[in-house]
């Protein structure tokens, strides 16, 4: 019998949660309404199909190891479409690694080269790779630290106006480093 009266108030207790839910549904969906919101990011933009001779000459690039210095490292050593679009390990391992061939956890460093860390055993950076999924939709900046950063960010435009700031890019007339 002591059963009936804590599902009674337990079905109380869930309805009162039920309006409260109501409303902030309610509220949610006017603010939605309000800025216009899709949910689908790739609205206004001009994302090629892979199938686009600009996105194929892109994905050969992607997985060519000529495009790094010593031409052992392709983008797709640390950008892995099936590591989540990164590296997979917690600190990022490029050029240098022992068998450039090898991906995610069982990539390691190789004695010797510059990345490697005598003291520690291990690669000299501190960071991993970021993801490259969805990079179409950036528009502020690129790279793990944002060291890639639009000239004037305006949605859909992924950096297209004003070109990109890079500390490491030659310098304009105006002081500011930009990618082209």
């Amino acid at each position: 019998m002591k059963i009936l009266p804590y599902s009674l108030v337990a079905l109380i207790l869930l309805s009162g949660c039920v309006l409260e839910d109501r409303k902030l549904d309610t509220s949610l969906s006017a603010l939605i309404q309000e800025h216009n919101l899709t949910g689908d990011p790739s609205i206004g933009r001009d994302i090629p199909s892979i199938s686009d001779p600009k996105a194929q000459l892109g994905m050969k690039l992607f997985f060519t190891k000529t495009m790094s210095i010593p031409g052992d490292t392709a983008c797709v050593s640390c950008h892995h479409p099936m590591l989540g679009g990164g590296d997979g390990v917690s600190i990022a391992i490029g050029t240098g690694a022992e068998d450039v061939d090898i991906f995610g956890d069982d990539r390691l460093v190789a004695p010797g080269t510059a990345i490697y860390d005598d003291a520690n055993g291990g690669p000299t950076q501190s960071v991993n790779s970021p993801t490259t999924y969805n990079a179409a939709l950036q528009d502020n900046f690129m790279a793990w630290h944002g060291i890639i950063e639009a000239a004037d960010p305006k949605a859909g435009y992924n950096g297209a106006v004003g070109g990109m700031y890079n500390p490491d890019s030659a310098y304009e007339a105006d002081g500011t480093t930009r990618i082209s």
